[in-house]
């Protein structure tokens, strides 16, 4: 076990420990919803349930994407339990489609 570094990368083998003020806890999850079609110059909401863990707040990650490469962006918060926010469609024409990826962390402090 160990961290080893060669020119392709650093390689952890064995388990992460976190040291200060944060340490992992619990497990990353991820998500994905879909949106479908998305017009120009609009915003669909949405909302994605997630445990707390240990009475925390998951840390979380969000990307919005679609199969016609429309310009898109997303504003969330999290709230007891679950992760809401908005897709934004940036682009002149319709994005088709969308879907969006959430990564969770559960963070201790």
């Amino acid at each position: 076990a160990g961290l080893s570094v060669n020119p392709k990368g650093a390689h952890l083998q064995g388990n992460l420990f976190l040291g200060g003020q944060f340490s992992k806890g619990g497990a990353i999850a991820a998500y994905a919803l879909s949106v479908g079609t998305l017009p120009a110059g609009k915003y669909v909401s949405f909302t994605q349930p997630v445990p707390l863990i240990n009475g925390q707040r998951p840390w979380s990650t969000v990307q919005p994407a679609s199969n016609n490469f429309a310009n898109l962006s997303a504003v969330t918060w999290t709230t007891d339990g679950k992760i809401e926010g908005r897709v934004y469609n940036n682009s002149d024409f319709a994005a088709t489609y969308v879907w969006i990826d959430i990564l969770t962390f559960a963070i201790e402090r």
